[in-house]
């Protein structure tokens, strides 16, 4: 089995079956969390949100630019692992390009939209 790599090339996992991931974990709701972002088919945007809500916990999937398939994923510390195993799952069905890293959308005072003039 191929899995992505940060680079957004394949690497070959070293055991070479499916990945095993655990399901109804509790969130790491204290520690660190990684986020990822990717460039994706617009019309794998919502199999990708079903995927990590199915995996309750593994991940939170944002859509960034749902024209140009732009989603991030904010993974916490504890399940970097597991998500990444289902990363390279995910690469068997869809197109997932990482982009490089960019920080999360930051919305001004008073909530997402303009800024009062």
């Amino acid at each position: 089995m191929k899995l992505c790599g940060s680079d957004g090339k394949s690497v070959e996992n070293n055991k070479g079956h499916s990945p095993t991931i655990k399901r109804g974990s509790v969130p790491d709701c204290h520690g660190e969390t990684t986020i990822r972002t990717f460039r994706v088919n617009r019309k794998d945007i919502w199999y990708l949100h079903f995927i990590f809500e199915a995996y309750d916990g593994v991940a939170t999937v944002s859509t960034i630019d749902s024209r140009e398939g732009i989603v991030i994923l904010r993974i916490p510390s504890s399940r970097v692992e597991e998500a990444q195993q289902l990363l390279g799952a995910l690469c068997q069905e869809i197109s997932l390009e990482e982009l490089a890293s960019a920080s999360p959308p930051e919305f001004p005072a008073g909530g997402r939209g303009r800024e009062p003039g």
